[in-house]
């Protein structure tokens, strides 16, 4: 905390009333900070390189005209940073209030504005970004998605679901491998592009949580969102988007079937990277989010493994 209140007075923010924010997965710390100024928020880690990850990314997102939350003062250790105030409406939520309203044109609408946007941020920012920033790796290759499908064979299919024939999905995982190795990774990728991860302010949009970018390839990001638990599944939602994002981007010189033959390979490594990280929370963390998803997992990686022409071996 100290460090937290050493940034409002280097900001100039007096008598702040701090309260911490629910974070994501990783050790940061989020805070809100009140004053008679109005409010910023505080983000706080211990990770110096995730942190150096986000501000030298925040700043090329910035000067290449992506919206992000303004920067106000950072920590001589770059252990705390102070940003922008955006609310606490993310695309998420928007669309979760809309679908109760019975408002589905809305999200469709903003669905379409998201993936109109990330074409341009996949490959504007490709050779803009400095990659020696990245904190984790600065290529998504194939030692990024052996990690990715071991944690989701070791957490959730032998602890949690136990319901597979092992030889069946390690065919089944080098089939996905070998065929998403095969495509270029000369875009940037967002890695972790979903819902929840974009935020609304004065109807513009607003990207936060890129820290763990890389390059790679642009289907993963594609993939990532429409294939998100947290994306709503209204009826034609994945033909309207994967559509939407074909045809505003010039980068794709496949054929439209093509394209969701990757789409789909892509699909599957997001989920089980998804599911991984939810089955690992809920042993190490006793997260229990992975209740709230299993069914979803299961029935879209059995659908995109069908259309792919792959068996995973994963018992419905």
């Amino acid at each position: 905390m100290k460090n937290i209140l050493s940034l409002c007075e280097k900001a100039g923010i007096a008598d702040p009333e701090i309260k911490r924010l629910k974070g994501d997965y990783s050790d940061r710390k989020i805070f809100r900070i009140n004053s008679k100024a109005g409010t910023v928020i505080a983000v706080s880690g211990s990770n110096i390189v995730e942190n150096e990850a986000f501000l030298s990314f925040r700043e090329t997102f910035e000067q290449n005209n992506f919206n992000v939350p303004a920067l106000y003062a950072v920590s001589e250790d770059r252990s705390a940073y102070l940003l922008e105030d955006l609310g606490d409406v993310t695309v998420n939520s928007f669309c979760a209030k809309c679908t109760c309203n019975g408002g589905i044109e809305s999200v469709k609408n903003i669905y379409k504005e998201v993936m109109t946007l990330l074409p341009k941020i996949q490959t504007v920012l490709y050779d803009k970004i400095d990659y020696s920033k990245c904190c984790q790796d600065p290529v998504f290759d194939i030692a990024n998605m052996e990690r990715d499908t071991f944690r989701f064979e070791e957490y959730f299919l032998k602890k949690y679901y136990k319901q597979y024939d092992a030889s069946k999905f390690s065919i089944f995982i080098k089939e996905v491998m070998n065929a998403a190795s095969s495509q270029s990774t000369h875009y940037f990728m967002y890695r972790d592009f979903q819902s929840r991860n974009i935020m609304l302010k004065d109807d513009k949009l607003y990207l936060i949580d890129f820290q763990s970018g890389r390059k790679g390839s642009f289907y993963y990001d594609a993939a990532s969102f429409i294939y998100s638990s947290g994306t709503v599944n209204y009826e034609g939602m994945e033909d309207e988007l994967s559509s939407c994002y074909y045809n505003s981007s010039t980068h794709i010189g496949d054929r439209f079937d093509v394209f969701m033959h990757f789409l789909s390979i892509f699909g599957c490594l997001r989920i089980m990277q998804a599911m991984g990280n939810y089955a690992y929370y809920y042993y190490e963390r006793k997260d229990l989010s992975i209740e709230k998803r299993i069914g979803f997992v299961l029935n879209a990686l059995k659908k995109l493994s069908d259309r792919a022409g792959l068996i995973t071996g994963i018992e419905l």
